[in-house]
């Protein structure tokens, strides 16, 4: 049982709410289906191949471990100004965080204030995939999204920090169009 006053349901995200993204370490559980079609069927890459831009094989960058984010939201749940989590999935980055808003609410993500891993940006290229494509697939480097009130992200983030995790303003939450 959960006490009400510490759920993170979304019901208190509000407008100029910061998206604070952790990163990734790899596909996690998305796009592998998009992955194989343009790494097997359209590029014909060797899973044993050593990509120097990936620093490893093809194959271990696809199987890179699922990070935990257990400790990440252990260190935040309970703080003031938290106002939603958003794992992100199958769906990408825009389809697991819309899930938290309430109508009237939409994102503005600023796609520019990270910088993808080598592996989406490979597959991209190989595939030719469309950026929008990319975005609506796979989770691009962000594994977890947290939303927060603007008046508490620096608490949020100095907690974040003490644990050693990195967490990335990527955009916020405005009213819809």
């Amino acid at each position: 049982v959960v006490n009400s006053d510490h759920l993170i349901d979304g019901s208190r995200i509000e407008k100029d709410d910061v998206l604070l993204g952790l990163p990734s370490t790899g596909l996690h559980t998305n796009g592998y289906s998009l992955a194989r079609k343009v790494l097997l069927d359209m590029a014909h890459v060797s899973l044993t191949e050593y990509v120097p831009e990936l620093r490893s094989s093809w194959g271990d960058a696809l199987l890179a471990v699922h990070r935990s984010y257990k400790t990440a939201i252990e260190s935040v749940r309970r703080l003031p100004g938290l106002t939603g989590i958003s794992h992100i999935t199958g769906g990408g980055l825009v389809g697991n965080t819309l899930r938290l808003l309430r109508p009237g609410q939409a994102l503005e993500i600023d796609w520019q204030s990270w910088s993808w891993p080598s592996v989406f940006s490979k597959i991209q290229q190989l595939g030719g995939v469309d950026t929008e494509e990319m975005r609506r697939v796979f989770n691009l480097g962000i594994g977890l999204v947290l939303l927060a009130h603007a008046a508490d992200v620096r608490t949020i983030t100095s907690a974040l920090k003490q644990i050693g995790e990195t967490a990335i303003p990527i955009g916020r939450v405005i009213a819809a169009s």
